[in-house]
């Protein structure tokens, strides 16, 4: 498995060294540079510290990365018939490039010719890369859609990110790759992680033996604990593909399932499926003896897809802060904040942006962006911040470059 890479302002890795350790493969990344940042990233921080005793890691989450057929048409050049999706992603990247760790759901398989959308996808290996291009660097494969191609595009999806250099997680070759890579153990900045990721399930479709999808399934999960607990990670993030499409509000198995992941000691929950932005807050484990709380972002919405309708054109980019003091052994979670985000479509021709909020209008009037795309941008950053205000969690805030 390859190892996490990226460009990071304030970052200039030294090297990427993988480590197979009791089973597990360590992705360590080394640097030159201080752990300890400027711009604002101690302002929760009371006590006095040396610079090489807080540790940070940075990180952010996007929601689905559909493949529905338009999105691959817009991205075929017409005379070469390459694909190329850069352009779609060139006004979110310098916002990625500031994060050690950058979280992407891929909703469909890299399965070859023909490439299909919905419900049978299959999209070109140039999606994943210029994925990764744009700042993207830990892909999570278990979802609903992963079995689309059969045993064939499971396999061929992760011959494919590993061609790319692109770490992911949640689909296994058979059972000897899942013992040797999962719990994913990442290692960075002085702080390690554990990392797991699961699916509801994958619309009535099996892979055949030996290939392996994750499924939450609690039995699965506590012995997935107990062997990421041996690697003695910091913190533990679970990934989960769950709950109700188009639901606004987290349902009844979403919240069994995180109170259970948050019994089990996962630090943050990240969420994905509903296609459509769902709250972010804080739980405790409905436990005693604790004072622990679980940060669950319980769906992050559509980070690219043709779905056009209210709520689900667009999503959010979840950030926040793993921070470890080595003095002292202590690990906390701070500085939790929300992007939004619009997907422009234009029509003639086909193409696609995704617009951070802070650049939305600017970006629609270059783009002499019809009323009602503009009408139905600004509803989605109205509608997804009064879905979120409740919630305390503050909203990124960018200045116009």
């Amino acid at each position: 498995m390859s190892g996490v890479t990226g460009k990071r302002n304030n970052l200039r890795y030294l090297s990427i060294l993988l480590m197979l350790t009791g089973g597990f493969f360590v992705i360590m990344l080394t640097h030159f540079t201080p752990s300890v940042t400027t711009g604002g990233v101690l302002e929760e921080v009371t006590e006095e510290v040396a610079p090489d005793t807080l540790h940070i890691i940075r990180v952010v989450a996007a929601g689905d990365a559909m493949a529905h057929l338009p999105q691959t048409r817009a991205a075929r050049d017409s005379e070469t018939g390459e694909y190329c999706f850069r352009e779609v992603f060139r006004y979110i990247t310098p916002g990625l490039q500031e994060y050690d760790l950058a979280l992407i759901n891929l909703e469909t398989t890299l399965g070859g010719k023909p490439y299909r959308g919905y419900p049978m996808f299959s999209a070109p290996d140039a999606y994943a890369r210029d994925l990764h291009k744009a700042g993207f660097n830990l892909f999570f494969l278990a979802n609903n859609h992963a079995v689309d191609r059969f045993n064939r595009g499971v396999l061929r999806t992760l011959d494919a990110l590993d061609s790319l250099g692109i770490s992911s997680t949640g689909t296994f070759r058979d059972t000897v790759h899942r013992y040797t890579t999962y719990p994913m153990i990442v290692e960075m900045n002085g702080i390690r992680i554990a990392i797991l990721n699961a699916t509801y399930g994958t619309n009535g479709l099996f892979t055949r033996p030996p290939v392996l999808v994750n499924m939450i399934d609690t039995t699965q999960i506590i012995a997935d604990m107990e062997k990421a607990r041996e690697a003695q990670p910091d913190f533990i993030l679970a990934v989960m593909h769950w709950g109700g499409e188009y639901r606004r509000q987290p349902d009844r198995y979403q919240q069994r399932v995180a109170h259970f992941l948050a019994r089990q000691g996962v630090d943050v929950v990240v969420g994905h499926h509903p296609h459509v932005v769902q709250p972010i807050e804080w739980i405790i484990p409905d436990t005693i003896n604790t004072n622990n709380a679980t940060l669950v972002i319980w769906s992050l919405g559509n980070f690219f897809s043709n779905q056009r309708k209210r709520y689900r054109d667009g999503g959010i980019l979840a950030s926040f802060e793993l921070i470890k003091n080595s003095h002292t052994g202590t690990t906390r979670i701070a500085h939790t904040a929300y992007e939004p985000f619009w997907v422009y479509r234009n029509e003639a021709p086909l193409f696609y942006r995704i617009l951070p909020a802070h650049l939305a209008d600017t970006l629609l009037h270059h783009y002499s962006a019809s009323p009602a795309a503009r009408r139905a941008s600004e509803r989605f950053f109205s509608d997804t911040r009064q879905h979120l205000a409740p919630y305390n969690i503050p909203e990124k805030r960018e200045t116009l470059p």
